[in-house]
């Protein structure tokens, strides 16, 4: 589940070239905000959990 949470951060981070530290900084939560409940439901699903 983490692996997936930070692919798709990184998968944003790149897109926006944040590569110095400052960039990284600003694009951290923007980034982090990509991610939805829908994708974590399916990343715990995926992972052999059930949710109730």
């Amino acid at each position: 589940m983490l692996s997936d949470t930070w692919a798709k951060m990184k998968e944003r981070l790149k897109a926006k070239a944040a590569r110095s530290l400052e960039a990284l900084e600003a694009e951290l939560k923007p980034a982090l905000d990509t991610i939805t409940a829908k994708d974590a439901r399916g990343w715990i699903r995926h992972a052999g959990y059930a949710l109730h």
